[in-house]
């Protein structure tokens, strides 16, 4: 939400229908701001689906906006720092005996370091919602391997699959009802 104002950067969430969503209220110098200096912001306006904008402020952002030769450095270096931060913890939670926690960090590095690969690859991000199909076109079969291995891949049928996202959801839902309650 572009507000009028300057330096105005907020975050709101309202339940609608169950359904939680985040809404950004930012000022126009913020966000011009936010469109220069930061990657992620940058990959949200390129993807942004924008719905209202009667001054066109955002549609003109989304035109302009682009991740300089910096930004991809910096991009690249977050993603590295994430993914061995990850394996770092992996390594401390194994040493401490903690394998379960081993394991969930070391999946996390795993994820990141294709996060770094795929967008060194292909300039963009990753879809997530074709996460395996990004890895497979990335050019080392070697670290798909690997990831698939460590991530524990498998192929599973629909009906499973279906099954497993019915009871996340279920426990998505008791946490959500948690928090919202306590607001």
């Amino acid at each position: 939400m572009l507000v009028d104002g300057r330096q105005v950067y907020k975050w709101e969430r309202k339940a609608v229908e169950k359904i939680v969503v985040n809404v950004a209220i930012r000022s126009k110098d913020i966000l011009e701001r936010m469109a220069r200096e930061h990657p992620d912001t940058i990959f949200a306006l390129e993807e942004a689906k924008i719905l209202y904008d009667p001054q066109e402020i955002l549609w003109n952002l989304k035109k302009e906006v682009a991740l300089t030769e910096d930004l991809k450095k910096e991009l690249l270096r977050d993603l590295l720092d994430e993914a061995r931060s990850f394996i770092g913890k992996a390594e401390r939670a194994l040493d401490e005996g903690d394998l379960e926690s081993s394991l969930v960090c070391l999946r996390q590095g795993a994820v990141k370091l294709a996060e770094l690969m795929f967008y060194r690859e292909r300039g963009r991000r990753i879809n997530y919602i074709h996460f395996w199909h990004e890895i497979r076109s990335l050019s080392s079969t070697e670290f798909q391997e690997l990831l698939t291995e460590i991530q524990g891949f498998q192929l599973a049928d629909r009906d499973w699959l279906a099954h497993m996202v019915k009871k996340l959801k279920v426990s998505l839902e008791k946490v959500s009802s948690m928090i919202l309650v306590r607001e």
